[in-house]
């Protein structure tokens, strides 16, 4: 039986696969492929708002002449070197420093975020208006990340983010927001939810920033269009379609066996009867030996006698990505078909304190999503989705070196999705946007070794439905949005669960319903100046791991209940243009988050692991940015954030204590500047400190200063560019700190490693070299995101 329910979920997920491919053929047949004789250029000049998917809205050309309060919207130009992650806000197409921007946003659907336009009525054109949302949001263009970055490098920008690795580059890393755990954020790619209800922690090294045009950053809200209510926020990554011929080359060598390629194609032509469809292909190669040196203690800190310099063994990593997309308008029609895939395997070298030889891992995910959205009326705009993923992950240990006996496990997971919401434009300054979304997800392990049967199933389906209203007053100062949403989350639809003997006596206990409210408010007194608070309440389901085990040093418990927050913010930004050649964003802000029924890892006798709810938490902090812009030669970012995040209830050992690995001080420094129009120079300055590696608060994580560098040489668009990253220039990668906490008065100090994530040593200097060509558009797509 739970073979058999295994099968049906693999079979969905298979025909959900076909389904998306088959609705997309007949569509593309229906149209009459090949294309008409006038190519692209036909395309061209035929887009009309009803064929153009998210064309800008009708503009107030008095609101976009350049003045002392607006900033000139300006394109990107192919010469121009941008070394640091851009930021996109609102109103302006230019980029911004490194620091990442805050801003308010409006939204269609996941992919079609309007990044450019303050809306501030009932749009001209055939369909509803959007809206500039006013809870708080970073867009960072990741076309323009710094070179050498990752998406965690470049996640460690935004103020309130707190990134966790485990060491050289394609290593797992993982991101929280204002004191969460990365299980409490939610990670989208175009629309589909990797972790829906925060299933799992999303490895962030699976999503190579090439695959991507941009990042979207929800910090404690999270918008209607994604749906879910995650404690942290909402994490987006967003692949546009690009130009409508394009092709990008990249490749890259750097230190400790580092090597990238990474390759796009995109194509777009108007099909005979009528209707554009364009497709985009990237690929991409990361590989590295991660035989960085570091410094070894021998986990011994009351003596120096073991210590020695050594350099990381079995720290190997090989990974492939594949991201194709086909877009399909015709009319008031507009389908998209995604396939996502991503391999990787690595060599798992375990803690600082010593090395091991053969363990490894090795993952294969493979997403496919469909999409869709019918203009029916100009005030009314339908939406839909259908995803599958499918993910194949191994671990094998044989020598026992880093878990107790050997081990040589497999897991297989498959996660639905199916969405519909709608946008419907009741008047003139109000929306209201119902969705509806169901969930099924089901998880096996089966261990390799010895005939061992695989474990059964671990199901279980989830479904939210919401209801959204957008208002935009007094000419578009006053902005609301308020969400009504109503969370459904069920252990049992789908069968027993395995474990009985853990299994609670309620059955409410394997059953969630929660209403989760979430309201934002910005008001613009005067132009420049916004103020904005959000409110909200989150929640965050168990894992499969932490219901059911890993059938090694953690056991199952299925009567844990979600961990529910509350939270609040507010802010005050200031925009200007004090002269005509200087652009000024200021931003200063506050946040509190109160969680419950936290679920922490508690070990019994036999040194076994079992999750359980226990205590609370408060987070609170404030977030700045400045940003100054001169011209198009300087840029200056500045970004920091204080966060006080303790445990306000829990055992009497760690009441009051600080939550580990939150730093409380967080600072971000970039400037760039161009001095000619073929050379780019940029440096970034990363500091965290004041964190600890666990609850009780006895040893300190070691402060950190991380200094980059890049240059980069683009003499012209039609040639290929150059440039060189130099990481972590003061190679920081030891500390001074005490050798007995517990006694700091007397106790002297030692030589002692910086670490990452769970004792993986940092990585010291590194230098990464790159060359890279684009060739020329032949002609401008719909703007179509």
């Amino acid at each position: 039986m739970n073979s058999s329910r295994r099968s049906t979920v693999i079979i969905a997920g298979r025909a959900a696969r076909w389904a998306c491919a088959l609705s997309l053929l007949c569509t593309i047949t229906a149209a009459a492929w090949p294309c008409s004789a006038g190519g692209i250029a036909a395309a061209d000049e035929e887009v009309e708002p009803d064929a153009e998917d998210d064309q800008e809205p009708e503009r107030d050309e008095s609101r976009e002449q350049p003045s002392s309060k607006t900033e000139t919207e300006q394109k990107r130009t192919p010469t121009r070197p941008s070394n640091s992650a851009e930021v996109t806000a609102e109103q302006n197409k230019e980029p911004e420093p490194a620091a990442a921007t805050a801003r308010d946003k409006s939204a269609d659907v996941p992919r079609e975020i309007d990044t450019q336009l303050q809306v501030k009525g009932l749009r001209q054109a055939s369909e509803p208006s959007h809206f500039d949302q006013p809870a708080a949001m970073f867009s960072i263009d990741l076309g323009n990340a710094a070179q050498g970055s990752d998406l965690a490098a470049v996640l460690e920008q935004v103020p309130g983010l707190q990134v966790r690795r485990l060491g050289a580059a394609g290593d797992p890393s993982w991101v929280g927001i204002r004191g969460s755990s990365a299980q409490q954020v939610e990670i989208w790619v175009d629309g589909s939810p990797l972790n829906p209800f925060g299933s799992a922690a999303v490895d962030l090294s699976e999503f190579p920033t090439a695959n991507y045009d941009r990042v979207e950053i929800w910090r404690g809200f999270s918008p209607p269009e994604l749906g879910g209510a995650p404690i942290g926020g909402v994490i987006h990554l967003i692949s546009d379609p690009g130009p409508a011929r394009s092709t990008e080359f990249r490749a890259a060598l750097g230190s400790f066996g580092h090597s990238e390629f990474f390759s796009r194609i995109s194509a777009s032509n108007r099909l005979r009867q009528g209707g554009l469809l364009s497709g985009t292909l990237r690929m991409g190669f990361l590989g590295s030996n991660g035989d960085a040196p570091y410094f070894d203690d021998g986990g011994t800190y009351s003596t120096t006698e073991d210590d020695l310099l050594r350099r990381r063994a079995n720290n190997r990593h090989r990974q492939f990505d594949l991201n194709g997309s086909m877009r399909l308008q015709r009319g008031p029609l507009t389908l998209s078909l995604q396939e996502l895939l991503h391999w990787h395997r690595s060599g798992e070298p375990g803690s600082g304190q010593g090395s091991t030889e053969q363990a490894e891992s090795e993952a294969v995910s493979i997403l496919t999503a469909l999409r869709g959205r019918i203009r029916a009326h100009h005030r009314l705009e339908l939406n839909f989705n259908l995803g599958h993923r499918h993910r194949n992950a191994r671990f094998s240990d044989l020598l026992g070196e880093i878990v107790v006996g050997a081990t040589d496990r497999q897991d297989h997971s498959h996660h639905l999705d199916l969405g519909a919401r709608a946008r419907w434009q009741a008047l003139s300054a109000l929306q209201l946007l119902p969705a509806v979304q169901l969930l099924v997800e089901s998880n096996q392990r089966s261990e390799r070794i010895g005939a061992l049967s695989p474990s059964s199933p671990r199901q279980r389906a989830a479904a939210r439905l919401s209801l959204s209203a957008a208002a935009s007053l007094l000419g578009g100062r006053l902005k609301m949005l308020g969400v009504t949403e109503l969370s459904i989350l069920n252990n049992q639809v789908l069968g027993g669960l395995p474990f009985a003997d853990l299994r609670p006596s309620a059955s409410e206990d394997q059953q969630a319903i929660d209403f989760l409210p979430r309201f934002a408010l910005s008001l613009e007194p005067k132009e420049g100046l916004i103020l904005r608070t959000s409110v909200g309440r989150g929640l965050r389901a168990p894992s499969f791991i932490e219901l059911f085990g890993d059938r090694g040093g953690i056991l199952g418990n299925t009567a844990l209940r979600p961990e529910r927050s509350a939270s609040v913010d507010a802010g005050v930004r200031l925009r200007g243009r004090p002269t005509s050649q200087l652009t000024l964003l200021a931003e200063i802000g506050g946040f509190l988050v109160n969680s419950e029924d936290a679920i922490v890892l508690r070990a019994n006798s036999q040194r076994l692991a079992i999750p359980v709810n226990f205590g609370a938490t408060r987070s609170a902090g404030i977030e700045t940015t400045v940003q100054l812009k001169l011209a198009d030669r300087l840029q200056v970012g500045a970004a920091l954030c204080w966060t006080d995040a303790r445990v306000t209830a829990g055992e009497t050992a760690y009441m009051n204590r600080q939550v580990p690995y939150i730093p409380r001080w967080d600072l971000q420094l970039s400037l760039q500047i161009r001095p000619l129009e073929w050379l780019g120079l940029s440096w970034q300055l990363s500091h965290s400190s004041g964190s600890y590696d666990s609850p009780s608060n006895l040893f300190a994580q070691a402060p950190r200063n991380i200094h980059s560098l890049n240059i980069r040489l683009e003499p012209d668009a039609q040639l290929p560019w150059i440039s060189l990253h130099l990481n972590n220039l003061t190679n920081a990668t030891t500390w001074q700190g005490l050798q007995d906490p517990s006694h700091p008065q007397t106790s002297p100090t030692i030589t002692r490693r910086i670490e990452d994530f769970r004792g993986q040593p940092l990585a010291g200097r590194s230098l990464l070299f790159r060359v890279g060509w684009r060739s020329a558009t032949a002609a401008s797509s719909p703007q179509a995101r």
